[in-house]
């Protein structure tokens, strides 16, 4: 994120530029996870079509998913790619989808069954979604946000013109 600002000060003549840049490394952690749930969810979504949602699965990286999982991973995927882009908002989506997705992980681990045919290999994506959270956890608590100031004073010069 760049801003700029442009201070003038009348009594001395001159201007100066001030732009500000900020970068947390959470970007990039929320940008992976991002990516790789929307790529892996649209990858199930074409493979399986559109009908039935539940039911049928697709295996990518030898986790089977059906369409409908496919297609909400895909949805958590864009949101975080999203927030991906904010460097001040990144931290805050990062630990919201952690904090979730290590409780949906832990809930497909103990108890799997209710949501094998609604989602998949319930727990492959318990676990899956439980390393996703550790990672998001970790990137948005050890990621601090970076600023940068660069700033420049230009003092104005009379135009003189010659006839």
């Amino acid at each position: 994120m760049v801003r700029t600002r442009t201070e003038i000060d009348a009594n001395r003549s001159e201007q100066r530029f001030v732009q500000r840049g900020s970068f947390s490394p959470a970007q990039i952690v929320a940008g992976l996870i991002g990516l790789v749930m929307v790529v892996s969810g649209v990858v199930v979504a074409a493979r399986m079509g559109f009908t039935p949602l539940v039911g049928e699965t697709a295996s990518i990286a030898g986790i089977a998913m059906t369409s409908l999982m496919g297609l909400a991973q895909a949805v958590v995927g864009l949101v975080l790619l999203s927030a991906a882009t904010s460097p001040l908002g990144v931290r805050s989506a990062l630990i919201g989808f952690g904090t979730v997705a290590l409780a949906f992980g832990a809930i497909l681990i103990i108890e799997p069954s209710p949501f094998v045919e609604a989602l998949g290999e319930a727990r492959s994506i318990g676990a899956a979604y439980g390393v996703g959270g550790v990672v998001a956890l970790l990137g948005a608590i050890l990621s601090p946000t970076i600023t940068a100031s660069v700033s420049e004073t230009r003092k104005d010069e009379e135009r003189v013109s010659h006839h």
